[in-house]
């Protein structure tokens, strides 16, 4: 009976081991999955920033391929023509205010 006992006693300790064990190892599961979450929020918020940043430099983009087409038009030469150079075109003609 003795040997039963010690033999019981041995089982439940090693029962109660590797339930310990079982339970050390869920929590390292656990915090490591919390953890990985944590990085993938921070990732999706990146990715997120990053994708605006990529929407405003296409918008940009596309402003300056307008701004691009502008500059090639008459109008534009014309514009730049009266407000850099002071040009004026045969027929029109100019009112200047007197300087009070």
């Amino acid at each position: 009976m003795a040997r039963k006992r010690v033999k019981k006693r041995k089982n439940k300790s090693g029962v109660l081991l590797i339930t310990g064990m079982v339970f050390v190892l869920c929590g390292f599961i656990f915090f490591n999955s919390m953890q990985l979450k944590q990085k993938l929020n921070q990732y999706e918020a990146t990715e997120a920033e990053l994708k605006e940043q990529i929407e405003a430099e296409e918008a940009h983009a596309k402003a300056l391929d307008k701004e691009d087409e502008y500059s090639k038009t008459q109008e534009y030469i014309e514009s730049i023509a009266r407000d850099k150079l002071g040009l004026i075109k045969d027929n029109e003609i100019i009112f200047k205010r007197k300087n009070q």
